[in-house]
């Protein structure tokens, strides 16, 4: 009996450190996750926990090596708001995340071709980066909202562009059937936000047609 209570005691020492240890590194080990999924270097300067809901402050994702400028995108502070124990359901529902104070860089490597980092990003986040945190359970974020976008466009020749900002970006009932963690999430986020702000600045264009085809479509092409 005295054996078996000093194992059970080593496993909840056991289970109580590595608990410890995620809460500790809780912001390292998330921008490895998320750098795992965009195959690029991701940093953040802090998560802060509160009673159903947790911050993450100053998240950056680093652009690919062909890119002119180093950073892809910058968020400023993401809030996400769900009861803990709401991540153990299936599906996953996650109430509300909001990102502020956005900054996106998007660059065309080449005019003909209309090759650009986050085509790249995108399909490295596309493909299936197995992770030993991945759990294949739908997730629903119930409101995504995006405020104070800005946008910088970057040519093929060098040009840089200061594109009209986005106030406020939303969608309602966001869905990932890949589910928890960050890695799955992270995908469909992206995809939402960079899907509406080519739509809106009149990019989607550029991404899925030949050059010749989409001179015009913005004065200084």
């Amino acid at each position: 009996m005295k054996r078996l209570l000093a194992i059970f005691v080593a496993v909840l020492l056991i289970i109580a450190s590595m608990t410890y240890i995620a809460y500790a590194n809780a912001s390292l080990i998330l921008a490895e996750l998320i750098g795992h999924k965009t195959q690029t270097t991701v940093t953040t300067e802090d998560i802060t926990f509160h009673s159903g809901c947790f911050a993450i402050e100053k998240l950056r994702i680093a652009n690919p090596k062909e890119a002119r400028l180093p950073t892809a995108m910058k968020v400023e502070t993401i809030d996400i708001e769900a009861p803990y124990r709401q991540y153990f359901w299936n599906p996953i529902i996650i109430d509300k995340i909001t990102m502020s104070d956005v900054y996106v860089n998007i660059q065309l490597y080449i005019k003909d071709q209309t090759k650009g980092n986050w085509q790249t990003l995108l399909k490295n986040m596309g493909q299936d980066h197995k992770s030993f945190f991945s759990v294949q359970r739908e997730a629903i974020i119930k409101r995504l909202i995006f405020t104070n976008i800005q946008i910088d466009l970057i040519l093929s020749d060098g040009r840089l562009h200061k594109l009209s900002p986005i106030e406020r970006l939303e969608f309602d009932d966001v869905t990932s059937d890949k589910g928890i963690p960050t890695q799955e999430i992270s995908e469909i986020i992206m995809q939402k936000m960079m899907h509406s702000i080519f739509i809106q600045q009149g990019l989607k264009a550029i991404i899925e047609a030949p050059a010749t085809v989409i001179k015009g479509v913005l004065p200084f092409l």
